[in-house]
């Protein structure tokens, strides 16, 4: 075995300080529901020697925020038919789907916040949906096959304010993730269609133990 070399890589991310002084990635968002998206912007792992990995620590912090595009607005007295979607007049973090075609009423319904729940409209019958984010962190081998850091983690009804997730942890050497250099990437997806964002935040650090060559 070569020298043992602990290294570690901080701030963990690119980007431009926001007016309160921390430092976030480009945004990304998914487009196709429940089909991964990579955030890809955050610095290959190149310490000054190559060599075999030992361990892995992580501590990598991103956050995540619903869209609500492309909802229009509960409307009265309007015809709706299956698959329609519309947002509550004072924004609730849900989304309501028509499952019964009709014309909704003169006043808007109680919305449910229960995702499942139903509520009838004169006629027509909305029921609550969520929008989920699910995401995970992967690292491999400079440009080899990506494996993954943890297992997906799913936000529920995720709202239209960013809400922060830090994920810490060790990792072994295993195929396709045993040398030096290597990425790391996060990995999310949007069970509707174009409504996920993502961002990295610079805080984040990885630290590698690994037998330089």
């Amino acid at each position: 075995m070569g020298r043992v070399i602990n290294y570690i890589e901080h701030p963990f991310g690119k980007g431009d300080l926001t007016s309160d002084g921390v430092q976030w990635s480009a945004t990304v968002d998914t487009t196709t529901a429940d089909t991964d998206v990579a955030h890809t912007d955050s610095p290959t792992i190149e310490p000054p020697d190559t060599g075999k990995i030992i361990e892995l620590e992580f501590g990598l912090t991103a956050a995540f925020v619903g869209l609500f595009t492309g909802y229009s607005a509960w409307v009265a007295s309007t015809a709706y038919v299956l698959g329609n979607f519309v947002v509550p007049s004072t924004h609730n973090g849900y989304i309501y789907e028509c499952t019964t075609a009709g014309s909704s009423g003169t006043t808007e319904p109680v919305w449910p916040t229960v995702v499942g729940n139903t509520i009838a409209d004169n006629t027509v019958v909305w029921t609550c949906r969520g929008i989920d984010i699910k995401w995970k962190w992967q690292a491999c081998n400079k440009d080899g096959t990506w494996v993954d850091l943890l297992a997906y983690v799913t936000e529920t009804s995720i709202n239209n304010v960013y809400v922060e997730r830090t994920m810490s942890g060790r990792k072994p050497p295993v195929t396709n993730f045993d040398s030096i250099p290597f990425e790391v990437q996060l990995v999310f997806q949007c069970n509707r269609l174009n409504q996920g964002r993502a961002k990295i935040k610079n805080s984040g650090y990885i630290g590698v133990i690994y037998s330089a060559s």
